[in-house]
């Protein structure tokens, strides 16, 4: 899969400037329309209704996940799922929240761009290396990406970060199931329509 361009990855990592959550009317209550606002937004704040449906500046919309917990050797840290309509990719953003260590990427190299960042290795059972499309940034964890065909075969996730294992809590394995059946169907729509579009 090839690598994201950099100004992109940006983007999605920083999804409390670049996204919120899409809610219709009634008129919203005052948290209602915190969660609505882009500069409010908290990724590790868990949304109430999942999945939700966030814009993006750059990539336009998504139906995305958040409040996943991974649990591993090296602590625990929160995950958003974000399946984009452009280009048909899944975004994993990983946060870190109060219960995870500071040093829980102690075990990464250093980063040859910045020797005080961290260079993260990551792989994901069933899928394999995702280390290529990583993007760090400190004050909002980092991120990585894989294909949409890739994810739909997944019915857990299993990520080996910097020699640690971690896995997805049971609690959240049907809303990951959840996620991946209506990313897919939105997907096949999407490109039904298109071909319809392209037919006229």
């Amino acid at each position: 899969m090839p690598t994201l361009p950099r100004p992109l990855l940006l983007c999605l990592t920083l999804t409390a400037a670049c996204s919120a959550p899409r809610v219709a009317a009634p008129p919203a209550s005052p948290s209602e329309e915190e969660a609505t606002d882009p500069d409010s937004f908290d990724p590790a704040q868990e949304v109430k209704d999942q999945p939700f449906e966030s814009v993006n500046g750059m990539r336009g919309p998504a139906l995305a996940i958040n409040g996943l917990r991974l649990i591993g050797t090296g602590g625990s840290v929160q995950l958003m799922v974000s399946a984009y309509d452009e280009g048909s990719d899944i975004v994993f953003q990983f946060l870190p929240r109060e219960q995870t260590p500071p040093d829980w990427l102690a075990g990464c190299s250093r980063s040859e761009d910045d020797p005080q960042e961290p260079h993260i290795e990551v792989t994901l059972q069933g899928v394999g290396d995702l280390s290529h499309n990583v993007l760090v940034q400190p004050d909002f964890g980092w991120s990585t990406s894989l294909g949409l065909d890739e994810y739909t075969g997944l019915d857990t996730l299993r990520f080996e970060i910097c020699g640690a294992s971690y896995v997805l809590e049971d609690t959240y394995r049907e809303r990951l199931t959840e996620h991946a059946r209506m990313a897919s169907q939105r997907a096949a729509a999407s490109s039904t329509g298109a071909a319809a579009e392209r037919s006229r």
